[in-house]
């Protein structure tokens, strides 16, 4: 996990997306679903936004929420919006590529 340079992120606008587990724009930045887990939230997930020069703060793109159990130990959250990601991920590319999520 790294920022990429302003630069580069420049030449690339609106080409670049990136996979982040939370409902941004809430809990950016390194270890989302700890940070999720800790406050209290009743529900998660993960999001799929163009990358920009802020960190996570891209335009989003789409979203998956998961809903928390409160039994659920950390571990077994993040298993839960790792589960997430699987799904939104792929189907967020199908969509750009099928043109059903317009670039940009």
């Amino acid at each position: 996990m790294r920022i990429i340079p302003p630069r580069f992120v420049g030449e690339f606008k609106n080409r670049m997306i990136n996979l982040h587990p939370s409902l941004l724009p809430a809990f950016k930045g390194k270890d989302a679903i700890k940070q999720a887990f800790e406050y209290g939230v009743k529900i998660c997930g993960c999001s799929v936004h163009y990358v920009s020069d802020e960190l996570d703060g891209g335009k989003i793109i789409s979203q998956k929420s998961v809903e928390i159990d409160p039994a659920w130990s950390l571990a077994e959250l993040e298993q839960k919006v790792h589960e997430a990601e699987h799904i939104l991920l792929p189907q967020t590319i199908a969509d750009i590529a099928e043109g059903k999520i317009a670039v940009g």
